[in-house]
């Protein structure tokens, strides 16, 4: 079960207005300048509690004072439809407040109304009937069957434990008891299928293993929180154990212990290599006089390493594997909390841990936060949240279309929008060796050449590697190095005095004998034209498709562009339609 929209009132710093966040399938982004309320929106999602009562009062608006009310909505997958006998495509909606159970309503209110309430009242009715029962015993159930169904998954769990327990008791006496053994195990599958969709919120802990550990600090830790710790335990080794094999005197007890503890960490390697799934990995301890190191082997590698030189990738799934087995998620449907990621790793990491997110992001949904521009993916846009501070409430907005905030906060909305946006692509789009790359003046022409090539269904394989210069006046310098680099590409300028300029120095260059620059406009380079008619990309469209993704600012309407064709949202005019045609054909795509 996928969260689609969440409705936050009253958390903290979050009021009454613009107060809605809509999560991507896969991976959301929440950016946003310090203390503007990005760390609040994941502590409101890691206090709801679906199988418990949630605590919220705590966490009041601090402005005026109201208690907290939160609603999630949330869509079935089809993966989860199959597991259902019936299906309900209607959204389900769990409505959440201090020290309740969460309202259901929606699909899954439905399903309950039509599959789970009859069972219950056949299941109720059977156990007043049951004789041999006490009467306090039977109170207690005619109380948990007459009461409105919850997501107390536990409470359910004991009541159908006890229940299947009354079916080997041949003091009892049943009206039908195999009518009711075959009801009781229909409503334990349908508790188990919801247990199995509904999301448990989790925060991860960024703390990462050491390789090497002291007995004597190991052993004075032993009582505390650490991610060492909860290594351990997730391997169902005790910390006692651990102190004995490092620091026994008796050389047999010393090798039993360590023996021991070699057994479960085989066994948690090949867990751990399963929820890995890039290749076989093998976790071992080394020791030493009262010490011990954590060492990590693959086989790819055939060598033991310390886990601290392993790749980023391995230990932040290692890491998360951890907390995972410790809390019991592994098999559930985890939505993933993750505050600053990757504020202590250099560029070229962050941007590798934002390919892992997309990679677990197949799987579980992940949200988590940053201001840094090297934790956007360039490809993937439209999965950006953003977040401000308007007169002391956290605004929360869920894409470029929606900054319709006040003057007073547009330059500090919007610019750095723009700014991580572009740096994103700076540093996240480098040249390819295997595809013709296409110079462009800026990221508004990125975003309009790949919003185009979406509208006509281009093929990824087919399509050019764009690289956005930071401005047509650097495009020359890009030009040179892809040159001593051997790459192919070409180069697309505006129609405008700027470009022209540049298309001399380009000439310098020796680029026009090759035809490898052309023009927004189709048409070849004049200089009196560019100066006195100047065409920029933007000009393609017809007026009245340039209202269908105005949002006020030149990189955010190419962006709304991109995500509008992303979405199949859009219809341009028959003129605009022709024009990118134009376009597309000099990147030598064929469009009919």
């Amino acid at each position: 079960m996928t969260i689609t929209k969440i409705v936050i009132n009253n958390f903290k710093s979050i009021g009454e207005q613009k107060n809605v966040l809509y999560l991507d399938k896969s991976v959301s982004v929440i950016i946003g300048k310090n203390e503007s309320g990005k760390s609040n929106l994941l502590d409101c999602l890691s206090a709801l509690k679906f199988f418990t009562i949630s605590k919220l009062n705590a966490n009041k608006n601090k402005l005026n004072g109201k208690i907290p009310e939160i609603s999630v909505e949330l869509e079935l997958s089809e993966s989860d439809i199959n597991n259902f006998e019936c299906s309900f495509d209607e959204v389900s909606c769990f409505e959440f407040s201090d020290s309740k159970f969460p309202c259901i309503k929606g699909g899954l209110a439905s399903f309950i109304s039509e599959k789970i309430a009859p069972i219950q009242k056949y299941l109720l009715d059977a156990i007043k009937s049951i004789g041999g029962l006490s009467n306090d015993t039977k109170k207690s159930y005619i109380e948990y069957f007459s009461t409105e169904f919850n997501t107390d998954m536990l409470k359910h769990k004991q009541r159908i434990q006890s229940m299947k327990e009354f079916l080997n008791n041949k003091a009892l006496t049943f009206p039908d008891k195999e009518d009711f053994k075959a009801k009781l195990l229909e409503y334990e599958q349908h508790i188990n299928n919801i247990e199995r969709i509904l999301p448990i919120f989790f925060k991860v802990d960024e703390k990462e293993l050491s390789s090497s550990f002291s007995a004597e600090e190991f052993k004075k830790n032993i009582t505390q929180q650490s991610i060492i710790n909860s290594f351990f335990k997730s391997a169902e080794i005790e910390l006692e154990d651990v102190v004995k094999a490092v620091t026994s005197s008796d050389t047999g007890e010393k090798q039993f212990y360590q023996e021991q503890i070699a057994e479960k960490l085989k066994k948690l390697s090949e867990e751990f290599s399963e929820f890995y799934q890039k290749e076989k990995v093998f976790i071992k301890l080394n020791y030493e006089t009262n010490k011990f190191h954590l060492l990590v082997d693959t086989e790819t590698t055939k060598r033991p390493m310390y886990v601290t030189e392993r790749s980023n990738g391995l230990r932040w799934y290692l890491n998360l594997y951890i907390q995972l087995k410790e809390q019991n998620l592994l098999d559930k449907n985890v939505v993933l909390l993750i505050d600053e990621p990757g504020t202590c790793l250099h560029i070229d990491a962050q941007a590798k841990l934002v390919d892992l997110f997309k990679d677990f992001g197949t799987k579980n949904q992940i949200l988590y936060t940053t201001h840094s521009p090297f934790m956007i993916d360039s490809s993937y846009l439209s999965n950006i949240r953003l977040v401000c501070n308007v007169n002391g409430y956290t605004h929360i907005f869920n894409s470029v279309s929606d900054l319709k905030v006040p003057e007073s906060s547009k330059t500090e909305v919007l610019s750095p929008l723009c700014k991580a946006l572009g740096f994103s692509v700076k540093y996240n789009i480098g040249p390819s060796y295997s595809k013709e790359n296409i110079i462009v003046e800026g990221i508004t022409d990125y975003y309009y050449l790949k919003g185009a090539m979406k509208y006509f269904n281009i093929s990824e394989d087919v399509q050019p590697h764009i690289l956005p210069s930071i401005g047509v006046t650097n495009i020359n310098r890009i030009a040179s190095i892809l040159i001593g680099w051997g790459c192919s590409f070409k180069i697309m300028i505006d129609y405008d005095e700027q470009a022209y300029y540049e298309y001399e120095r380009l000439c310098k260059l020796g680029l026009t004998e090759r035809k490898d620059i052309f023009t927004v406009s189709c048409r070849e380079v004049d200089r009196d034209e560019m100066f006195s008619s100047p065409v920029v990309i933007e000009d393609l469209f017809e007026v009245d498709d340039k209202l269908q993704f105005d949002c006020g600012e030149k990189t955010l309407n190419a962006k709304r562009f991109l995500e509008l064709t992303e979405s199949e949202n859009i219809i341009l005019n028959p003129k605009s339609v022709e024009n990118l045609k134009c376009l597309l054909r000099q990147l030598g795509i064929n469009i009919s």
